[in-house]
C-alpha cells in the first residue's frame, strides 16, 4: 500500500502544474502599456531588417493591436500590411509579455511583464509564444500590378480549365498553405478558382510575385458533401491562439496602393 502511494504521489509531482491565467489586473496594465509595446515592437522590426525608422514608416502600416490575455499568459498581437511597389501584404505578428506558464507546460511561479532583453531573447530563440514573422524589407515584383499577376494565374489554370471562364478569388499573404517552408519572407498571391461546380472541380494554387512562379493544383469543390473551405491560419503555434488569416471563398481582390 505505501508502495503504491508512494508511486501515485511521485507521479503526480511529474506532471506539469496547471498555469493560472493572468490576473484582471495584468490585462489592464498590458493594455494601457499598448502604445509603448507596439512602438518596441516596431524598433525590434527596424533593427531586425535594417531599416531607419524614415525607411520603415512609408513600408509599414499598422491594422490593429491588442493585449491578448490567454491561459499562457499575455501577448502583443499587431496586424499589419507591408508594402511592396502596388502590393500591400497582411501580415501579424505575436510577442510575448508576460508567461504564466513555460513552453513545456509548466506554471510560472511568479508572472511578471518580460524585459526588453527576455523579450528578444524570445524572438532570436522562437519561442512558441512568440510569432514574428519572415518578410523581406525590400523586393523587386515580378509583375506591374495586380491584374498582371492574376493573368499569370490565369494562364497557370489553362490546363485544367481550358478555355472556359473561370472567376478568380484571389488575396495576397506571406504565409503559403501546403508549401514548405510556408512563409520565406517573399510575397505571394494566393488563388482559387471553380472549373466546374457540377463536377465538383476547383483549382487553388500560389504565385511568388518575386520569381513569377506559379504552382496551380485541382482540387474539390466539396469534401464529404460540405462545401470546400481554405482555412490556413497565418502560422503555426502551440501558444496563444492566433487570428487565421483566411482565403476568402468570396470574390475579392489583392490589396492594392
Amino acid at each position: 500500500m505505501l508502495r503504491r502511494v508512494l508511486s501515485t504521489l511521485a507521479l503526480a509531482a511529474a506532471l506539469p502544474v496547471q498555469a493560472a491565467p493572468p490576473t484582471p489586473a495584468q490585462c489592464a496594465q498590458a493594455q494601457a502599456s499598448l502604445p509603448a509595446q507596439v512602438a518596441l515592437w516596431r524598433g525590434r522590426l527596424a533593427q531586425r531588417l535594417n531599416l531607419r525608422e524614415a525607411e520603415l514608416a512609408p513600408r509599414l502600416n499598422v491594422l490593429h493591436s491588442e493585449a491578448l490575455c490567454w491561459n499562457g499568459g499575455i501577448n502583443l498581437v499587431v496586424r499589419y500590411t507591408w508594402r511592396y511597389d502596388w502590393a500591400l501584404v497582411p501580415g501579424q505578428d505575436t510577442q510575448a509579455l508576460l508567461r504564466t506558464q513555460l513552453p513545456g507546460g509548466d506554471a510560472v511561479a511568479r508572472p511578471a511583464f518580460l524585459t526588453a532583453e527576455q523579450m528578444a531573447s524570445a524572438s532570436e530563440q522562437a519561442a512558441p509564444d512568440t510569432q514574428l514573422m519572415l518578410r523581406q524589407a525590400e523586393a523587386v515584383l515580378a509583375f506591374a500590378s495586380a491584374a498582371q499577376a492574376e493573368a499569370a494565374l490565369m494562364d497557370a489554370l489553362r490546363p485544367h480549365s481550358g478555355t472556359a471562364s473561370v472567376a478568380l478569388r484571389s488575396e495576397l499573404a506571406f504565409y503559403v498553405p501546403g508549401a514548405v517552408p510556408r512563409i520565406n519572407g517573399q510575397p505571394w498571391m494566393l488563388a482559387r478558382a471553380t472549373l466546374d461546380e457540377a463536377a465538383n472541380r476547383c483549382a487553388s494554387g500560389q504565385l511568388n510575385l518575386v520569381t513569377g512562379r506559379a504552382e496551380v493544383r485541382e482540387v474539390p469543390c466539396r469534401v464529404s458533401g460540405g462545401p470546400a473551405r481554405a482555412a490556413p491560419q497565418a502560422y503555426s503555434s502551440s501558444g496563444p491562439p492566433i487570428r487565421p488569416m483566411l482565403l476568402s471563398a468570396a470574390p475579392s481582390k489583392p490589396v492594392l496602393a
